[in-house]
């Protein structure tokens, strides 16, 4: 019989142990190498990208490497079909644009490229590397990858602290992320894993909240506190994570709800301080609700882009561009004619997805579209949530503004006459007056004061008798009338400034009617004298010539409904009279123009750099291509 301690010694060994280390290097290798192909994976996609040469961009990229403290290390800017801005690279970094980038609205590209130069700056593709490694070999501990999920969360918003911290508003740097965020959807682009993208779908909704947050420290972080944090990220891997439960679900609901709640909050406000801006340059007047969108443009000064987001309620539906209506019984009024502005509703929430939508508030959303309830721009410039089931006023209440006597004004009269080539007359022909920009300007200016509505919104105001009034203004600035049977019209209440007249055919589709047969040059600077009628010169209608093309994006897809307008011998510059037509399904266009030097530009285009000056003799057609950025 074999002695205990012998049988002890023949006994087999537990297999457990080197089976548990067996299955833990398995998957650690198999963690460790999909880590090392997400890097290959993101330096291939770097060196076939192209290197963007631009001198405007290249420019900007060294400028704001400065001001992020990179200086030590060039940084290269890369053009890719990637769905949103990334960074990749440690020893070169590379910033990765996605194509046609440089068409982007300059104030969104500042952002996304400070918010890149910001991953740089504080090496997060190193960290994020690290991170990956420590997940690899603690494949089995839930904390790792909590941890490593948290890091990336926060590195996003410390790259967005850094962005704001450059003096952006945080509502405007919520806008370009959302605009940038819409292309994640892109079918094709690559993602490469181990580049840090600027907007990924699952942290938007938070970083938005925190962008929007006012009462956030985004003071920097020193690096001892950093590297005592990270120690403790990566070695403690603390907390325990949970498993995703359906009160996760809920909270991701509720942060998105919130997030969607307080930008269409933003775009209503800064939308309200337009429509002030707007009614402050026209003499108080709110525009027409049918054009609010395309006359309040011309004021706004800003990328048309940049209002074009502003339109987009978050919380509409994804078939619809636009998300806010204009309400129709404030078309034209003047604000300080309201008795409630504070009352009254200018702009809401709408189910109409229409460029110049408008109406009475039968398309406010039922259930309200952010829990329950609708938001509301008040005439006052006040934004409110307003649950539903509680009315609102859309009927204002509107009392007599003081006239203040000025003296004569708009008593002059310019009559002429509208003939064929041929010399036969035109009858029913629209001709319109409009007073040039500069002589505009300064009535603006002769009639403007200061009055304060509630909340501290300032509109011009008539300061006295020894100026117009800002309704006589309003109503000299244009006139127009129709051609009489032997073509001839008269004009009245204009005043002896220069005005510029033109026919005026109505808008239709090309091939139409009569109104695409014939163009006229229009007469510049025409001026009457008061309480008298002045004679012009013919406006004689011509066959012209022709300004067509195609708008495309940078793919070559064929962009529908743009607005392309012409300036020209029928369309003075010097008045804000504008040519205008849209393009087809197929992106096509055409502009019958004067004979003569035109300029025709996208109205809401990219940037005026796209604008084309061309000759066009009668009888010609001269091509203008566009390219704009896709949806």
């Amino acid at each position: 019989t074999a002695r205990p301690e012998e049988a002890a010694m023949t006994a087999p060994a537990d297999p457990r142990p080197r089976l548990l280390i067996g299955v833990w290097a398995i998957v650690a290798l198999g963690a460790l190498i999909r880590l090392t192909v997400g890097m290959m994976l993101a330096g291939r996609t770097a060196r076939r990208a192209s290197l963007v040469t631009d001198t405007v961009l290249t420019q900007e990229i060294r400028r704001l490497a400065k001001e992020a403290g990179i200086g030590r290390r060039d940084v290269e800017l890369r053009q890719s079909a990637v769905a949103v801005p990334m960074t990749t690279g440690l020893r070169r970094p590379i910033v990765l644009l996605p194509m046609g980038a440089e068409a982007w609205p300059v104030p969104l590209r500042t952002a996304a490229l400070r918010h890149e130069l910001a991953h740089i700056a504080r090496r997060d593709w190193a960290w994020h590397a690290l991170a990956g490694v420590v997940c690899a070999l603690h494949w089995f501990n839930p904390m790792a990858w909590v941890a490593a999920k948290q890091m990336r969360a926060e590195s996003e918003r410390a790259c967005d602290d850094a962005v704001l911290a450059s003096g952006i508003r945080p509502t405007d740097y919520a806008g370009h992320l959302l605009e940038i965020a819409k292309h994640l959807s892109q079918v094709g682009a690559p993602r490469p894993g181990a580049a840090i993208a600027m907007a990924q779908r699952p942290q938007v909704e938070d970083r938005l909240r925190a962008i929007l947050q006012t009462s956030l420290s985004r003071r920097a972080a020193s690096r001892p506190w950093v590297m005592a944090a990270l120690a403790v990220t990566v070695l403690i891997l603390a907390p325990v994570a949970a498993l995703r439960t359906a009160a996760q679900d809920q909270s991701e609901a509720k942060a998105r709800q919130d997030a969607e709640k307080m930008v269409s909050l933003s775009n209503l406000r800064q939308l309200g301080l337009r429509m002030v801006e707007y009614a402050t340059e026209h003499g108080g007047a709110l525009p027409r609700a049918d054009r609010w969108v395309d006359e309040g443009a011309q004021v706004f000064h800003d990328d048309p882009k940049f209002i074009q987001s502003l339109m987009r309620d978050p919380g509409a539906p994804a078939t619809q561009t636009y998300g806010y209506a204009f309400n129709k019984a404030l078309s034209g009024v003047n604000l300080v004619t309201l008795q409630d502005p504070a009352h009254v509703v200018l702009l809401f929430e709408s189910t109409r997805g229409t460029r110049n939508a408008f109406d009475g508030g039968e398309s406010v959303p039922v259930p309200g579209r952010h829990e329950g309830g609708t938001h509301y721009l008040f005439a006052d410039g006040r934004v409110s949530w307003v649950p539903d089931g509680q009315p609102v006023v859309f009927t204002p209440t509107i009392g007599q503004q003081a006239k203040t006597p000025s003296g004569p004004l708009g008593r002059a009269s310019l009559t002429g006459r509208v003939i064929y080539e041929d010399g036969k007359p035109a009858a029913n022909v629209r001709v319109g007056a409009q007073m040039q920009n500069d002589a505009m300007d300064a009535l603006w200016g002769a009639a403007q004061g200061n009055s304060v509505l509630p909340h501290g919104v300032r509109i011009p105001l008539p300061p006295g008798a020894a100026r117009p009034s800002v309704d006589e203004a309003r109503r000299v600035v244009w006139g127009e009338a129709t051609t009489a049977a032997d073509g001839t019209y008269q004009i009245h209440g204009l005043t002896s400034a220069p005005y510029n007249i033109a026919v005026l055919f109505p808008d239709a589709p090309p091939g139409t009617g009569p109104e695409e047969l014939w163009v006229a040059a229009a007469i510049e600077g025409a001026k009457g004298q008061e309480g008298a009628s002045t004679p012009l010169q013919n406006l004689v209608l011509t066959s012209g010539g022709f300004i067509a093309g195609r708008v495309t994006d940078a793919e070559g897809k064929p962009r529908k409904s743009v607005h392309i307008a012409s300036y020209g011998p029928h369309r003075p510059r010097s008045s804000a009279m504008v040519l205008m037509t849209d393009t087809d399904f197929d992106g096509r266009y055409r502009l019958r123009v004067a004979p003569g030097e035109s300029e025709v530009y996208i109205a809401d285009g990219p940037s005026p750099e796209q604008n084309q000056t061309v000759t066009v003799a009668k009888g010609e057609t001269k091509t203008v291509n566009f390219t704009v950025a896709a949806h």
